[in-house]
């Protein structure tokens, strides 16, 4: 058998590692969570006030055909990544609907730099969406 120019070579790596490549991506498909197959689509959370009361704010859609009674949880850590709170709120959504849930902050947390992951579970504890994170800065406050 005649030795392969270098041509020849090149074309039988890249080959090589396509198919390899090809291999992997079938081969790890399933570990990647789909976010089309949670029910829940949870669309955006957010940090503000609701009145008097500090919350954070989570929009999602009901993507089941059933109503769903659900929990949102909004996981509070300060920048050493310990957890200060976990307010929580819930809420029913119909099929095919939006709805808006508040997670009421009791108290004040000190100032710093927070990262907030918030997630839904249904009241009987399954989870029904990918979490969505963000970042609070608290200020110190301006009142005496």
């Amino acid at each position: 058998m005649d030795k392969p120019k270098s041509s020849q070579k090149i074309r039988q790596g890249a080959l090589a590692l396509a198919l390899s490549s090809a291999f992997l991506l079938v081969c790890f498909a399933g570990l990647v969570p789909s976010v089309s197959a949670q029910p829940v689509a949870l669309i955006s959370a957010s940090y503000g006030t609701l009145g008097s009361y500090n919350v954070v704010k989570a929009n999602l859609t009901n993507e089941w055909s059933s109503s769903l009674d659900l929990l949102v949880f909004a996981v509070w850590k300060n920048s050493g990544g310990q957890t200060v709170a976990v307010p929580t709120g819930g809420l029913t959504v119909a099929p095919g609907e939006n709805g808006t849930a508040f997670a009421p902050l009791a108290g004040s947390l000190p100032t710093g730099l927070y990262s907030v992951s918030v997630f839904v579970i249904t009241a009987n504890d399954n989870p029904v969406s990918i979490a969505l994170s963000f970042y609070v800065n608290i200020y110190p406050s301006t009142q005496p």
